[in-house]
């Protein structure tokens, strides 16, 4: 079966004005800061409410480590009530506040307002001079590695040219244009005084080529590709490309993929129909529609479940291209959309390099942007169809449009017990968690005594209980990577 890059005809870009609205203030949603009358005595107290010391600051300030399950809100609150605690407080986050970056087409890049990139750089990486963030792929016609934009992050060393359906290593260089295009939004080197910005500008580029000079390639390639994406350091994997058949080769690829750690981020298509496009439609697979610089769902494209997860800027966007030589381009296409939403995924990789494919893909879920809620009734914000997260999602839209800011700024979710059985036993008997948010789960205790455990899913985990001489009873607690 045939695949082909994902385009749409081309489009007029938007104008964006600014938004002077202040941004909230952000707090470690695991730790709270907490003054005590008495320092000396702070450790003590604290583990006798069952709660860990963090750390302490240079003026006797106890950094108190959450309870799974708990709310900093809450905590704050009990804190406050003791009279032996001068106060409580939230542990807040400072950043750095960055300026727009020095390319000279940045301000024609509307895509970058709508996500909220440049707030969301100043979360993560935090400067635009940064060790190197999460590695992406991008599986597509090839990559010029040659471009001023693109030099310096493709990794031409872990390239591979698949068209054959086998991957040879190679810098896997573009003879048509396209998959320069895709790169260059997903991670264009940003503030140097040189053509665009890219999303995720701090990670690097591995080049694999699935596609021909034409734009066309098939499943046995596409597949071969994204296995040596995922094989060769990938966390997040870029297919700009389509077909309407389903595939088991193609479809077990991107969850094998996803069980090595790699996201695969997919475009929805261009038909302008709700029919299964492939890989988007495969079970695991990030599918991104297109949107338009009013936000607007562009009529060609592609709405509905399985092929629509989120939804990213896909109408007239400038990126680099090439032509015969390195260049510039406008296109238009769910092409475009998905290395918007490929980028976001990185820097959320480069964050945090403990996170999982889960991690990342609810985190993306659930703080994107709601519009186009009440644009084309009777449709609107609903059922879940996917089950990611507590989440309303829109046959156009999905869960929303990708937003960097928001996503960077995201409480990671703590993993929390909600209930266990059975209540009593001996050392050595199963006990079965239930809970939320078991995704990534390094460490299960009763009474802060390790207890050999197995994730089971996302709501479920069976431990043993372990030996303590002197534990007749205690609290069982999950934990995450920070």
């Amino acid at each position: 079966m045939p695949l082909v890059a994902l385009l749409a005809a081309v489009v007029a870009p938007g104008a964006w004005a600014k938004d002077g609205s202040p941004k909230p203030p952000r707090k470690d949603p695991t730790t709270l800061l907490v003054k005590f009358v008495d320092p000396a005595t702070a450790s003590t107290k604290i583990a006798a409410l069952g709660d860990r010391v963090a750390g302490r600051t240079a003026n006797d300030v106890y950094v108190v480590r959450l309870q799974a399950g708990e709310t900093v809100a809450a905590k704050v609150a009990a804190y406050e009530r003791r009279r032996d605690v001068v106060y409580a407080e939230p542990n807040f986050i400072a950043d750095v506040d960055l300026n727009a970056p020095n390319d000279p087409s940045y301000s024609s890049q509307w895509s970058l307002g709508a996500i909220h990139a440049l707030a969301g750089w100043s979360i993560y990486p935090g400067s635009f001079v940064s060790a190197p963030g999460a590695t992406l792929a991008v599986v597509d016609t090839g990559v010029d590695s040659g471009h001023p934009e693109l030099t310096a992050n493709v990794q031409t060393g872990a390239g591979a040219t698949c068209v054959t359906g086998v991957c040879v290593a190679g810098p896997a260089l573009d003879d048509n244009g396209h998959g320069t295009h895709v790169s260059g939004i997903a991670a264009a080197a940003t503030n140097n005084a040189t053509g665009i910005a890219g999303v995720a500008y701090s990670s690097k580029i591995i080049p694999v080529k699935v596609l021909n000079a034409g734009g066309d390639g098939d499943y046995a390639a596409v597949a071969s590709g994204i296995l040596w994406a995922s094989e060769h350091g990938a966390r997040v994997i870029n297919l700009s490309l389509g077909g309407s058949g389903y595939s088991s080769t193609l479809c077990n690829a991107v969850s094998g993929a996803t069980s090595q750690g790699a996201l695969v981020v997919a475009a929805a298509g261009n038909d302008g129909s709700s029919a299964p496009i492939y890989p988007a439609a495969c079970p695991g697979a990030v599918g991104v529609a297109a949107t338009d610089s009013t936000d607007g769902s562009p009529s060609w494209s592609n709405f509905g479940s399985p092929d629509v997860f989120l939804s990213a800027p896909g109408a007239a966007i400038y990126s680099t291209y090439w032509n015969s030589g390195s260049t510039y381009a406008t296109l238009s296409g769910t092409s475009m959309a998905a290395p918007h939403a490929t980028g976001v995924a990185a820097l959320l990789f480069g964050q945090h390099p403990s996170r999982s494919p889960a991690q990342v893909k609810r985190i993306l879920a659930e703080t994107a942007q709601k519009v186009g809620a009440d644009r084309y009734p009777p449709l609107s914000y609903g059922a879940d169809p996917y089950g990611t997260c507590s989440c309303s999602w829109h046959p156009y839209y999905g869960y929303g449009l990708v937003d960097t800011e928001r996503a960077l700024a995201a409480d990671p979710g703590n993993a929390a017990v909600t209930s266990f059985a059975p209540t009593r036993g001996r050392v050595g008997t199963t006990v079965t968690l239930t809970g939320t948010n078991f995704v990534g789960v390094n460490s299960v205790t009763l009474g802060f005594v390790d207890a050999p455990f197995t994730v089971n899913s996302p709501t479920s985990i069976t431990a043993a209980v372990p030996s303590s001489p002197g534990l007749a009873y205690g609290r069982w607690r999950v934990t995450t990577p920070a």
